[in-house]
């Protein structure tokens, strides 16, 4: 099993491109009134999903180290906007919701608040694609074990444990978000989606999930395994982190919310990487 790592930018880098959206920032310099210079700042809006609280909270404090000023000597706050991804693409399509910066949890939001502008709405035109995490089965680390996972398992055999509940040890129980509700729900179905149709060679469309489509039934068969549906991640790591006599607990999800959840869980939880393929959460900082 590979040692997980989340890949992200330097430390500060989101935070210092949502300074750059109001003007260019500079290092601090010396300012012969002191108190002008505490009095004159320049507040900037970044709104960003809860599930980033962790990560947000953690680049702030490194971008405060930074002192970032603006022309004029005026030092520049950050000012974190926490809201759930689609509310916040609503209201920024209808332009309820004014900020400086959006941290994106995935170009096809980006895609629908660009489609959706009404009123006063700014479209989201420029975005730069910071980082972005692949979805894995996150279980504890001993139930791949016992699974006999070294660095990755085929989704036929994961597939196979679910139905016949004939595994080794306890019955393996597949878990992810659901789909309308959770910002990592429509990756979890294009992941699975991913699977069922994996025998063509050429990329998803939208023919291919039209009634009496071959791989259309074999999603839906995919998931009937599915055991739980949850409103977000981190809920559903709970529950795979607890011991159990009975399940055994596979929670589709990104890297990057298994990694975030490991900040707080001990022993931390392993990811199980489908050799198939995995697909990819992207996020992007737009401004």
């Amino acid at each position: 099993m590979r040692l997980l790592s989340l890949i992200k930018p330097s430390a500060s880098a989101i935070l210092i491109g949502a300074c750059l959206a109001v003007t260019a920032c500079e290092r601090p310099a010396f300012m012969d009134d002191k108190r002008s210079s505490q009095t004159q700042r320049v507040a900037v809006r970044l709104v960003y999903d809860p599930l980033l609280r962790a990560y947000l909270r953690q680049s702030k404090k490194a971008f405060e180290k930074e002192v970032p000023t603006v022309s004029g000597g005026r030092r520049v706050e950050l000012e974190l906007i926490e809201m759930p991804a689609l509310r916040a693409a609503k209201e920024l399509a209808s332009g309820k919701l004014k900020v400086e910066a959006w941290l994106a949890p995935s170009q096809a939001l980006i895609n629908y608040t660009n489609a959706h502008l009404i009123n006063l709405g700014a479209p989201q035109t420029d975005c730069t694609h910071l980082f972005r995490s692949p979805y894995v089965l996150a279980t504890r680390r001993e139930d791949i074990l016992e699974l006999g996972a070294q660095a990755q398992l085929s989704w036929p055999y994961v597939a196979s444990i679910i139905n016949t509940s004939k595994g080794p040890g306890r019955a393996p129980i597949l878990m992810h978000t659901h789909p309308l509700r959770a910002i990592s729900g429509p990756g979890n179905l294009i992941q699975l989606a991913g699977l069922a149709f994996k025998q063509q060679d050429a990329p998803l469309s939208v023919a291919d999930f039209e009634k009496g489509s071959q791989g259309l039934d074999q999603l839906r068969s995919i998931e009937n395994m599915v055991s739980s549906y949850g409103d977000n991640d981190q809920d559903l790591l709970k529950r795979a982190e607890k011991p159990s006599s009975v399940f055994r607990p596979l929670v589709l999800t990104t890297e990057q919310q298994m990694v975030q959840f490991n900040l707080s869980s001990n022993p931390p939880l392993a990811a199980i990487y489908l050799s198939e393929g995995s697909a990819w959460q992207e996020y992007a900082l737009c401004r």
